[in-house]
């Protein structure tokens, strides 16, 4: 069995583990010795982790975990030999960052939370592309926005092999600002209650992981849908995630077109289209209208021309430009009627267009398949403005 095919993280050659935290990076090392010592089936020793925090949190971080004589985070490991290996390094701690790339340093305003959720929306998007890593995610740190965000986050884009968690530690050691892990040996440590120093040993400490299911949304609408979600390559925003995902799952289509403006939108979401894709477009919106107004379009035969096709088509053309600028080929064709080639380039066109903007989902609804020789678009609503 491959790895695609498997639901046991453990069983993937990439294992990542994705924190967030605040000022307490101890979760982290908290969360790899539960993840090490969980029953067999769950039981997941990452090859990465990954630290998402603030400025002032990656400075906690580096000091207390990978800082002075004794690093932390290497003892653990030569605590516990099977750990040896984890890649985690100050590289691996991830600041978030504003739109103008520049660091955060808490949370504590509406920008700097919207900061953090499409830093962290983009981050776990990167992770779970992967098909060959499973991805454990542990919401036990930072502010509770931080923990919401990385857990909704995953359940937008967690695959089956991906698994959520929050770390609890046994009373007294939530307490003991100095520890880390069960240590495998005896180790002395104190922590004050009520005025008091009490005394405690690291080895009876109790760290368990409890699993949190969740949706897995990607299960619900096809991956490719995310690809494209923003218009900016590799940047995710959180809030069109969120709006794109509502957008996809409605059975209904609205789809409102300003021809003068160049934008087109579709269940709430407005785009402005490149006038590149003319062609596209503007089959698009024959396309639809035809829909709109015969309930169906049939596809003619490959040897028919279609002279409503060509009227229609052109009538948009002249709105916006030249209606004969396409090339001298199918100016021809196109005083002759529209041919089959080039409907299925229109509607090809047309497709590309949609799917770049809007994802596979509203793609598959608005320009489906032919059943036979006919498309049908379910529940359509067409609005055109922008016409003279």
């Amino acid at each position: 069995m491959s790895t695609t095919e498997s639901t046991r993280p453990g069983d993937y050659p990439r294992r990542v583990l994705v924190a967030v935290s605040g000022l307490s990076p101890a979760i982290l090392t908290e969360t790899i010795y539960g993840l090490a010592h969980a029953e067999e089936s769950e039981r997941f020793i990452p090859t990465e982790v990954h630290l998402i925090t603030t400025s002032t949190g990656k400075e906690q971080a580096v000091a207390r975990l990978l800082g002075g004589e004794h690093p932390i985070f290497s003892q653990l490991m030569a605590d516990y030999p099977a750990l040896e290996g984890i890649v985690f390094n100050a590289d691996n701690i991830h600041v978030i960052s504003d739109e103008n790339g520049q660091a955060i340093g808490d949370l504590t305003n509406q920008q700097s939370n919207e900061a953090a959720a499409d830093f962290i929306c983009n981050q776990i998007f990167d992770y779970t592309s992967d098909p060959q890593a499973a991805v454990h995610v542990s919401i036990a740190g930072g502010r509770k926005t931080m923990g919401f965000y990385v857990g909704y986050a995953l359940s937008l884009f967690g695959r089956i092999q991906d698994r959520l968690s929050h770390v609890l530690v046994s009373h007294p050691y939530d307490l003991c600002k100095t520890f880390y892990y069960p240590t495998p040996n005896s180790q002395t440590a104190y922590y004050e209650m009520r005025g008091q120093d009490l005394a405690t040993d690291f080895k009876d400490a109790s760290v368990d992981l409890a699993a949190i299911p969740f949706v897995r949304i990607t299960n619900l609408m096809k991956k490719s849908q995310y690809n494209k979600l923003s218009l900016v390559k590799g940047h995710i925003s959180f809030s069109e995630t969120i709006k794109f995902a509502e957008a996809s799952a409605l059975d209904t289509i609205q789809v409102e077109i300003d021809i003068d403006r160049w934008e087109m939108c579709i269940n709430g979401i407005t785009k402005s289209v490149n006038k590149n894709r003319k062609m596209g477009f503007l089959f698009l919106i024959t396309f639809l209208e035809s829909i709109e107004r015969d309930g169906a379009v049939k596809i003619f035969d490959k040897t028919e021309f279609s002279k409503p096709w060509r009227e229609n088509l052109l009538k948009w053309f002249a709105l916006v430009s030249d209606p004969f600028a396409i090339d001298g080929k199918q100016v021809v064709i196109l005083e002759e009627g529209m041919s089959y080639d080039q409907f299925s380039d229109g509607l090809s066109k047309a497709r590309i267009l949609v799917q770049e903007n809007y994802g596979h989902e509203i793609r598959e609804k608005l320009l489906p398949k032919p059943v036979g020789s006919v498309i049908r678009v379910e529940a359509l609503n067409l609005t055109l403005s922008g016409i003279e």
